[in-house]
C-alpha cells in the first residue's frame, strides 16, 4: 500500500514538473520579414516632340544680287558698282546694265544677259547657258555650258567637258583643260592652249 501511494506521488510530482516546463517552454512568434526600401522612381523625362519636316519649296528663279548691286525685281537683275552673283536651278533670270563682275553657279540655268556688259564673267555648275551683249573675260568651270558673246572676247578659260563658247568678233586667247568642247569666232582665234582631247577651235 505504502509502494502505491509512492507511486502515485511520484507521478503526481512529474506530472506538475511537466505542468511547469510547459509553461516556460516559449510559445514560436510569428515571423516579420522586413523587405529594403524599394529604390525612388528615376524621373521620366519625356523626348521633346520632334516636329514632322516641312517642305520649303524651291523658287524657279533664285537670283541673289551682292549687297552692292540693286536687289532683283522678279527674275530680272540690275548691275551695281560691285559684283553680281547668280543662283539657280532650272530657271532663268534677266541681267541689265554694266557689270564689272558676274558669278554664275548652279544647274540647268539660263541668264540672258543680251542687255549686259560684263567685265568679268565666272561661271561655275553643270547645263548653263549664258548670252551676254558683251563679256570681256570668261571663265566656265562645268560640263555642259553654253556661252555667247556679241562682241570679240579679250580671254576664255574653260575647264570641263563638252561645252560651247561662241563671239560674233575675235577670241584672243584660248586655254581649255577637258574633252569635246567648242570654240567658236566669226573673226580670228589666237594663242590657244589645249589639254584634252575632242576640242575644237575654229
Amino acid at each position: 500500500m505504502n509502494g502505491s501511494r509512492r507511486t502515485l506521488s511520484s507521478l503526481t510530482t512529474v506530472a506538475a514538473v511537466a505542468t511547469l516546463l510547459c509553461g516556460c517552454v516559449a510559445l514560436p512568434q510569428p515571423v516579420e520579414t522586413r523587405l529594403p526600401p524599394a529604390a525612388p522612381d528615376a524621373p521620366t523625362t519625356a523626348s521633346p516632340a520632334t516636329p514632322f519636316p516641312t517642305a520649303s519649296p524651291s523658287p524657279s528663279v533664285s537670283p541673289s544680287a551682292s549687297a552692292s548691286s540693286s536687289a532683283p525685281v522678279g527674275d530680272v537683275v540690275a548691275c551695281g558698282d560691285g559684283p553680281v552673283a547668280l543662283n539657280g536651278e532650272e530657271s532663268t533670270v534677266r541681267l541689265e546694265g554694266t557689270c564689272d563682275s558676274v558669278i554664275v553657279s548652279g544647274s540647268a540655268f539660263t541668264v540672258d544677259a543680251t542687255a549686259a556688259t560684263i567685265r568679268t564673267l565666272e561661271i561655275q555648275g553643270d547645263r548653263i547657258r549664258l548670252d551676254a551683249a558683251a563679256a570681256d573675260t570668261i571663265t566656265l568651270q562645268g560640263n555642259d555650258g553654253v556661252v555667247s558673246v556679241a562682241q570679240s572676247v579679250t580671254r576664255v578659260t574653260l575647264r570641263g567637258d563638252r561645252s560651247t563658247v561662241s563671239s560674233t568678233g575675235d577670241i584672243a586667247a584660248v586655254e581649255i583643260q577637258g574633252q569635246d568642247n567648242t570654240i567658236r569666232a566669226d573673226g580670228s582665234v589666237q594663242n590657244v592652249t589645249l589639254e584634252g582631247r575632242g576640242n575644237t577651235v575654229s
